[in-house]
């Protein structure tokens, strides 16, 4: 699938012998106490410091854009699509004092921000920049399932089906240490999209081997691939051995599985409430003038409502300080219903970051 270069992706240009400056002793200095600040998750002294490092000017190119880069892990920044974006857009600036490889970074970050603010053609169109200025690198397991789901997003459901199982069939050589199992739903959705339930077989045969804890339901599905009225019908033989091609059959339902994929394939990034409760600051916080943040993700019921028993706290700081309050505020959160196919749909993994700052 091609798609018009956006105004990012026409900028760049493959330059194979670019000399990109060095970092100087002083930026390093200053790039290695912005990593201690990391490590330490003190997000203001990251700030000041990378302010103060983009005030002076004797910084080459190089150095500014690896200053600007750390902002891309503040939380206020990692959560938000578009204050990506402006991130990426503000380290292209200085392109022609980066090497390749790092300017190869940055167009893959943009070519995602885009995608998760629902710009697929601007999304591919980076991605395909990103893949000029090296193109003798392999694509790994993650570029494949980019372009799965981008081509996906597009409606390219030929092209998703073919880079989701090359990311499978990677992934098989590979020591990949993420959860497959959304990979093995996408393969059987796309499959079921093109019409194709024989290729949803082989995706679910092949899941089977990685989950066989999960045999009975498997096998319920393939059975009902199997009965299907399709002209690519396959045959009783071809079922796994442990599988009883007996057993009652489950129809695959296309929504249950794309409310499965929500978070696999972030379509719910630019999902906001519709009521907005203020988190209640903590008591003693608010007394010692501590201030933090605090990321909670749960699960967004068909009606809307948030499923109390799915509400969790990926990351905060201060550590602990401001859970109970973010949990609480979650909880009273009410949504839009999503549709997806005609029918309300659940959103798993919803990611929301609740910021508690004094000033405010």
């Amino acid at each position: 699938m091609q798609a018009a270069p956006s105004k990012e992706a026409a900028a760049v240009q493959v330059d194979s012998e670019r000399q990109a400056p060095k970092i100087g002793r002083k930026a390093f200095r200053l790039l290695a106490k912005i990593g201690k600040a990391q490590q330490r998750q003190d997000y203001e002294a990251i700030e000041k410091r990378i302010a103060k490092a983009l005030a002076n000017k004797t910084f080459n190119g190089m150095e500014r854009a690896s200053f600007l880069r750390h902002r891309l892990w503040l939380p206020h920044i990692k959560f938000n699509p578009a204050k990506r974006i402006d991130i990426y857009k503000q380290i292209l600036v200085y392109r022609n004092e980066l090497p390749v490889e790092f300017e190869f970074m940055v167009l893959k970050g943009l070519a995602a921000s885009r995608y998760d603010l629902g710009q697929y053609k601007v999304a591919i169109a980076l991605n395909a920049r990103s893949q000029e200025l090296l193109p003798n690198r392999k694509l790994t397991v993650g570029d494949l399932l980019f372009l799965s789901k981008l081509n996906y997003a597009l409606s390219d459901f030929k092209q998703s089906k073919h880079f989701i199982d090359a990311a499978l069939a990677e992934a098989r050589n590979e020591k990949v240490i993420f959860e497959k199992k959304p990979w093995y739903d996408f393969s059987v959705l796309v499959s079921l999209k093109l019409g194709r339930k024989d290729k949803a077989f082989t995706s679910l045969a092949a899941s089977l081997e990685k989950w066989p804890s999960q045999m009975n339901n498997i096998c319920a599905h393939l059975v009902w691939l199997n009965q299907a009225p399709t002209k690519n019908s396959l045959q009783a033989n071809r079922f796994p051995k442990r599988c009883d091609p007996t057993i009652v059959p489950i129809e695959i339902d296309e929504t249950s599985l794309l409310s499965r994929l929500q978070y696999f394939l972030k379509q719910s990034g630019g999902l906001q409430p519709i009521t907005n409760p203020t988190p209640q600051y903590p008591r003693r916080a608010n007394i010692r003038g501590i201030e933090g943040h605090a990321a909670v993700a749960f699960t967004i019921r068909r009606n809307g409502t948030v499923d109390l028993n799915s509400l969790r706290v990926i990351e905060s700081v201060p550590k602990g300080v401001f859970d109970r309050a973010a949990l609480t505020a979650a909880g009273e959160f009410r949504f839009q219903p999503q549709i997806i196919n005609g029918e309300p749909a659940e959103i798993h993994d919803f990611t929301y970051l609740f910021t508690f700052d004094l000033r405010k």
